[in-house]
């Protein structure tokens, strides 16, 4: 079952529009994950990320929050490392997503689904998007914990996992369900017109735009990069009114990520927010 990420348009991720009409939605960015029964589900909420991890900020919560994971996956034999990125590997091979996201209330939430049986990534040809230059997992391969040697069902992983959660932040563990519901991004009420998608970090960035009298009417930013889920929509305000131009829209962009409240992650290239932009505005300036 395919799960897109919270910034995700269903329509340039997955290959059948059925399927995309179709997809559920995490409330966290990212990839799009396949989601299966041999898997492990693990989420961590808290009203703030300080609630449990005092000396975290936004833009380390996740660094914070693999660790009981890590915890968890090493009692099952090979240490468990983190790669920086969105992913977990057990001897050497990636074999869990993770990702966070904060709302506006500051509210947190982090997620890992651990493949135990089942791979975490859809089949490749499922998904819309353009072959990748650079494998967004450094080349490589997803496996299962199975594919690795661990040969362990889906409940005594969870219950290794939930181990490492008690004994590295000491809070009870219970069972729950996938948060879904995210909002809909990528919606074309009114029309906006899209960008290609481009390559970056993690995968894929695009955005749309519509114009009216010369000026920026609705924008819209999508892709597989994680950010608290304000920073969208600021980015998007700030954009709204302004001529479809790389001065003005860089202008926008810095003034609506200045400071620390807002976070975007899985983006390597300084300005590539903006390019997408300008990609769009492109498009959206010729003929029709």
């Amino acid at each position: 079952m395919p799960v897109l990420g919270r910034f995700q348009r269903a329509t340039t991720v997955l290959r059948d529009p059925g399927r995309a009409a179709a997809a559920l939605r995490r409330r966290t960015g990212g990839v799009c994950l396949s989601l299966g029964a041999g898997q492990v589900y693990v989420a961590i909420t808290t009203p703030r990320w300080t609630t449990i991890w005092e000396d975290a900020t936004p833009r380390t919560i996740l660094q914070r929050a693999v660790r009981p994971l890590l915890r968890g996956l090493s009692l099952l034999g090979p240490v468990a490392q983190w790669s920086g990125l969105d992913w977990i590997s057990v001897a050497h091979r990636p074999v869990a997503w993770v990702g966070w996201e904060i709302a506006p209330s500051d509210a947190t939430l982090f997620e890992a689904v651990v493949a135990v049986r089942d791979p975490f990534l859809p089949p490749a040809d499922t998904l819309g998007y353009p072959k990748r230059e650079e494998d967004a997992l450094r080349d490589a391969k997803p496996m299962t914990l199975w594919d690795i040697g661990i040969l362990r069902g889906a409940e005594e992983v969870a219950d290794h996992i939930a181990r490492g959660l008690v004994e590295t932040l000491g809070l009870p563990v219970e069972p729950g369900d996938l948060p879904t519901g995210g909002a809909e991004f990528g919606g074309e009420d009114p029309p906006v017109v899209w960008g290609p998608p481009r390559e970056d970090a993690i995968g894929f960035l695009e955005a749309g735009l519509a114009l009216e009298g010369g000026r920026i009417a609705r924008a819209r930013l999508c892709g597989d990069f994680y950010a608290d889920s304000g920073a969208t929509a600021e980015i998007e305000r700030f954009l709204q009114g302004q001529p479809p131009e790389s001065t003005a829209m860089s202008k926008a962009i810095d003034q609506a990520l200045a400071g620390d409240r807002h976070v975007v992650d899985g983006i390597r290239r300084p300005g590539a927010i903006l390019g997408a932009f300008l990609f769009a505005a492109d498009r959206a300036l010729r003929p029709q």
